[in-house]
């Protein structure tokens, strides 16, 4: 009887857990710690687990709950991690009818750990711009985790800054005076404490905090889920505080304060969050000479011509250029499910509600905008803005990838016409749209020569893509510039900048204060990791 891929993997699995488990969690754990500590040096090549990093963290995790006794040695830990890898050769049954979407999660599964130091720079400037000083996010946040989002914002520019000026190969360790030195002027130490108590984790609670994600383990999806640890990034031990890697701790920062709101289950987060990129969106297409009608205006456009509102698609905005440009703003971003499931069905239900959603609501209002005196007769195109990279390049991509003819719906819903060819319809991340404003802004490139560079499903579907367009029209790389729209008269950010240069009006004095500072915050760390891991609520708050 032929086994299916599942029970394959499952039994394939069993074997490489069965034969971690033999040695001893400590062990294994520092000779993980050694080889997620190597820096990248210029012109050198690096370890290839180095490149792997992910199945790092999946032997820390399955090595968790080891009762092993033997100590494994970096001939052990290598061929061990050559078995992870080697588990891929048992996912994949390739089906040549849809091969793309067979293959997707092993594109995906390394993305969490490709983010970089500009990027990481360029997000926090985002969200500065987007959360910064908004309410909502500020007693949300704090309520989940007693910081506040200015604080975290200033606590997470300190610690990066530590961390990527590191140069030796040891293990990245905070150095919890130095953060002090430079935040206790703006930063409660209660706010500190809170920050390394929740997104840090004590080596003694890994098992604990592991063993709620054991129901997948074993499983093909397992594999390719990011590891748990982008939520605690944070190692306690022994009274210090390290990062397990700096590819993790650049990756899990974009999305980690999203994600705490979504966890926490906030009402009215995603929405919320949805209407303030719409707005962000609006600012920086704000900052080019562009003719841009937002969605109010496009609402008056409908009136005038007798179009109803009501049941009417309206996208976020609408530019006037040689070509109309529809843009529709879908605060979503990258999860598990959706980069692990090759089920062309579930899929489709949970692409139904954004993805193809947006395309609909595009393709409705290039149909009724088209029957308007101003617009009839001209060329419509849609981008549409997503949060995190999708890997979806165009609405005709979808049929691809799910199976699913999209132009069918569309024909239902827009009187049997696709008025925007599917190939017309193109996916982008935030970051790509800041780049692109900053190269409009600058002069750099006509909206509508990198519209007929790119826009059609021949060019690009074969990797003419707008990351590529935008790089080689600008003659360098315009992404590292977008701080530039981010950052411009935005007080809340340029108050972070200014609150983050060393020893700024200190509270502190003298360096006995700042030594009985650190020890009390060192010592109010480990009380509350140690006491919050025996109980299943969190409790500390100012007062404590």
């Amino acid at each position: 009887m032929k086994l299916t891929i599942k029970e394959r993997y499952a039994r394939k699995f069993a074997e490489v857990a069965s034969h971690i488990q033999k040695y001893s969690r400590d062990s294994t754990f520092n000779l993980a710690m050694k080889y997620l500590s190597f820096k990248e040096k210029e012109n050198e090549e690096v370890l290839k687990l180095q490149n792997a990093q992910w199945l790092i963290f999946m032997l820390i995790k399955i090595s968790s709950a080891s009762q092993g006794v033997l100590k494994m040695n970096e001939t052990d830990f290598e061929r061990i991690c050559n078995k992870l890898f080697k588990l891929q050769n048992h996912l994949i049954d390739v089906d040549p009818n849809n091969i793309l979407l067979q293959f997707r999660p092993l594109i995906y599964q390394q993305l969490l750990l490709r983010r970089n130091i500009p990027e990481f720079l360029t997000s926090l400037a985002r969200q500065c711009k987007v959360l910064g000083g908004n309410e909502f996010y500020e007693s949300s946040f704090h309520s989940i985790t007693k910081v506040g989002v200015a604080s975290y914002f200033t606590i997470w520019l300190n610690i990066i800054v530590q961390a990527t000026n590191k140069t030796d190969d040891g293990p990245i360790e905070i150095n919890l005076v130095d953060l002090l030195y430079k935040v206790q002027k703006v930063v409660s130490m209660h706010e500190v404490v809170n920050f390394f108590v929740f997104f840090g984790i004590r080596y003694a609670d890994l098992p604990k905090f592991f063993k709620q994600y054991s129901g997948s383990l074993g499983t093909p999806e397992d594999y390719y889920y990011d590891t748990p640890l982008k939520k605690k990034p944070f190692l306690l031990l022994n009274g210090k505080i390290y990062v397990f890697s700096e590819k993790l701790l650049l990756s899990c920062f974009p999305l980690l304060l999203i994600q705490t709101l979504k966890d926490a289950k906030v009402d009215n987060a995603k929405g919320q969050f949805g209407l303030d990129i719409e707005k962000y969106l609006g600012e920086l297409l704000s900052q080019t000479p562009l003719n841009v009608l937002n969605e109010d205006e496009i609402k008056i456009i409908y009136r005038n011509n007798k179009i109803p509102i009501l049941g009417a698609k309206v996208t976020d905005f609408a530019i006037n250029c040689k070509n109309i440009v529809l843009v529709e703003s879908k605060a979503i971003e990258q999860t598990d499910w959706l980069k692990v499931n090759t089920d062309p069905v579930e899929l489709k239900k949970r692409l139904d509600q954004d993805f193809i959603k947006a395309v609909i609501q595009a393709e409705k209002c290039a149909m009724f905008l088209s029957t308007t005196p101003e617009f009839s007769g001209r060329d419509f195109k849609a981008i549409i803005v997503t949060y995190d990279d999708f890997g979806i390049s165009t609405a005709a991509s979808i049929k691809q990838l799910i199976g699913v003819d999209i132009e069918e719906e569309i024909r239902k819903e827009c009187n049997g016409e696709c008025p925007i060819p599917l190939g017309n319809v193109v996916y982008i991340p935030i970051s790509d749209f800041e780049a692109l404003c900053v190269a409009i802004r600058r002069d750099l490139i006509s909206l509508d020569e990198l519209i007929a560079e790119c826009f059609d499903d021949q060019s690009f579907n074969a990797g003419m893509s707008l990351r590529k367009a935008l790089t080689d029209r600008c003659g360098f790389d315009v992404y590292r510039h977008a701080d530039e729209l981010l950052t411009s008269d935005d007080s809340f950010i340029n108050q972070l900048l200014k609150f983050n240069r060393s020893g700024l009006a200190l509270n502190i004095q003298n360096p006995q204060g700042l030594i009985s500072l650190y020890n009390d915050v060192r010592y109010s760390i480990d009380y509350w990791s140690q006491t919050i891991s025996n109980t299943t609520e969190y409790v500390l708050d100012k007062k404590s």
